[in-house]
């Protein structure tokens, strides 16, 4: 929240230079033709498309680094969740295996389910089927 505000406070200030810069240089430019000539003022007109020209390309690098952020965030969110899918397959083939299932959190093997004589308790959500009276076929997975 605290970096959402920061963020906001940044593009208001941002949005606001270059108004800013503009009435700067009005505000000159009027108090120059009153006490000198004109081409005083060319000058400072050539310094505001300097300063104007400036602040665009810091924009510029500013978006593409956001950009480049952005990018590097989506890949390790797609690589975490490949790597996620690929644990999966792995544990659905051992599954079929009916070899001991490694547990996502710890990484230990647990007990296979078929075959030990033991009831698995359901530890899903309601409705995914599994243990108690007249449980629904198949079996509960606990998440």
């Amino acid at each position: 929240l605290l970096s959402l505000l920061s963020l906001l406070l940044f593009l208001l200030l941002l949005s606001a230079l270059p108004a800013g810069l503009l009435f700067l240089f009005f505000f000159l430019r009027e108090t120059m033709a009153d006490s000198s000539s004109s081409s005083s003022s060319s000058l400072l007109d050539m310094s505001l498309d300097d300063i104007m020209k400036a602040d665009k390309a810091k924009a510029k690098a500013k978006g593409k680094e956001r950009e480049k952020q952005q990018k590097a965030k989506q890949k390790a969110k797609a690589d975490a969740y490949a790597k996620g899918s690929k644990d999966r397959r792995k544990q659905a083939v051992n599954e079929k295996r009916g070899l001991p299932q490694t547990n996502q959190t710890n990484g230990k093997a647990q007990e296979p389910t078929q075959g030990t004589g033991k009831k698995k308790k359901n530890r899903g959500r309601k409705g995914k089927g599994g243990g108690g009276e007249g449980g629904g076929q198949g079996q509960g997975q606990g998440q």
